[in-house]
């Protein structure tokens, strides 16, 4: 990711995720007839942002944590279909991760493999 790319949840800067992956769904009411053929009203499509960190210090682990609160809240973050860095009123998702290193200073506590996704409201 380029070094001037900002993410922040509810006010907080994040660190940079690692992957990043921006999914469109659509939503609205959908259902197949009996040729199998999908038939339904699509009321709109909405962000989802699939995050990856490979790695975050203890420190950067909890930020990301506290920044969940409250629960909805806005997101900035680059939305390829503008082109443009926007702000949302999103959630989260649960995050996940492995400990890979613990150590009381938190900076030096290593989390790996760490997942969230953020979704437009």
């Amino acid at each position: 990711m380029a070094s001037d790319w900002t993410f922040t949840l509810n006010g907080k800067s994040l660190p940079v995720p690692t992957g990043y992956k921006v999914d469109f769904e659509p939503f609205g009411e959908f259902s197949r007839n009996a040729n199998g053929y999908l038939i339904g009203d699509l009321i709109g499509e909405k962000r989802k942002l699939n995050c990856t960190w490979q790695q975050l210090n203890g420190e950067n682990y909890q930020l990301l944590l506290s920044a969940r609160a409250p629960f909805f809240g806005e997101v900035t973050f680059y939305n390829p279909d503008s082109g443009n860095f926007e702000t949302m009123e999103m959630y989260t998702s649960p995050v996940s991760a492995t400990l890979k290193q613990y150590n009381q200073n938190q900076s030096k506590t290593l989390w790996g493999s760490v997942t969230m996704n953020i979704i437009e409201r």
